[in-house]
Formats: C-alpha cells, sequence, structure tokens
C-alpha cells in the first residue's frame, strides 16, 4: 500500500498568526509617527498664524489710537488680519462658531486688554498634547508678556512664559484646553 506523503507547501497557522503580528506592529508604529508628523506641522503652522495675527494688531496698534478691550477678533477677521486658510465663516462678534479657526480646527480670539497696550491671542478646545505644543512653542519668546494655560475658566497664568515641565502639568485635559499668549503692541 502507497502511503500519501505530508504536503510540505503552504505556511502553517503559526507561521501566518507571527507574519500578521510583525505586520500589526509595523503599521502601528507608521500610525504614530503619522500622527505626531501632522501634530508637529499644525504646531509649527499655528505658530505661523499666530504670529502673522500679532503683526497684523501690532499694525493695528502703531497707525490708530487703540483703547479697545474686549472681543476685537472680527476687526481683524474683517481687516485681513487673520490668514485666509483661518476664515471659515464670516465673524460674529461673541459666536466662537464663527471665529477664525485655528490648525486643530478650534476658536482662535483675540482681545483687548484694558489700560494697556496690549492683547490677548487666544485658541480653545485643545487637547492635551495640542496645548503642550503650542504652549511650548512659545517658551522664553520675547513678544509674550504673559501665558494662561490649562481648562478654560481654571488656567494658570505665568508672567512671561511657562517652563516645559510647568506646562505639561497645566495642559492636564484631556480635549478642552485653553492657551493665551498676551503681546505687547509695541
Amino acid at each position: 500500500m502507497k502511503r500519501r506523503r505530508k504536503s510540505t507547501s503552504g505556511f502553517t497557522l503559526t507561521e501566518i498568526a507571527i507574519v500578521l503580528g510583525v505586520m500589526g506592529s509595523v503599521l502601528a508604529a507608521i500610525w504614530v509617527a503619522s500622527s505626531i508628523v501632522t501634530l508637529n506641522s499644525r504646531t509649527e503652522k499655528a505658530n505661523a498664524e499666530i504670529l502673522t495675527i500679532y503683526a497684523g494688531y501690532k499694525s493695528i496698534y502703531a497707525t490708530r489710537a487703540m483703547d479697545n478691550t474686549g472681543d476685537m477678533t472680527c476687526m481683524g477677521a474683517q481687516g485681513n488680519v487673520f490668514p485666509s486658510e483661518m476664515i471659515k465663516k464670516t465673524c460674529v462678534p461673541g459666536d466662537t462658531t464663527t471665529f477664525p479657526v485655528s490648525p486643530w480646527n478650534t476658536p482662535v480670539q483675540v482681545n483687548g486688554v484694558q489700560a494697556s497696550n496690549q492683547f490677548d491671542i487666544m485658541v480653545y478646545n485643545l487637547t492635551k498634547q495640542a496645548c503642550i505644543n503650542l504652549a511650548s512653542s512659545f517658551y522664553n519668546s520675547p513678544q509674550v508678556t504673559t501665558e494662561y494655560i490649562g481648562p478654560y475658566g481654571a488656567w494658570t497664568v505665568f508672567n512671561g512664559t511657562a517652563t516645559p515641565a510647568q506646562i505639561t502639568a497645566t495642559c492636564a485635559n484631556v480635549t478642552n484646553n485653553f492657551v493665551l499668549f498676551r503681546f505687547a503692541a509695541q
């Protein structure tokens, strides 16, 4: 009687499981790396936008007698201070859903500071990591006089800029952090 030989071609379930596990690990590493790159590019874009807004409002303060306090966002949106890609809707004073948006698609607001030649640029509803990256990107910035960081309404105030350790500790909320940069107009 002839004996059948076991086939040696093909893969065992163990070999397939190992290959799938390795492929999953590689895909996970690519996913993490791409999310870090995306976050960093959004942070760089936000930095450039904030500096553009700063220059625009500084120019407004230099050419006019400004004693504005409160919301100046729509004035800047209508005066082309904000980069065009930030404008999604016609700005309505006090309505943050119509304010210009950050690279994270969150509201950006500008307020004049009472009895001073300063103004605030605020970015709302940031994730913890976006808050850390954005606040850290202005660390030791000579233009920033004060920084407010943390969950909206429960933020921490720093004269000058916060240290990296302080930033990490204050950007504690998972999704609803707030970063405010106070700039001198001159």
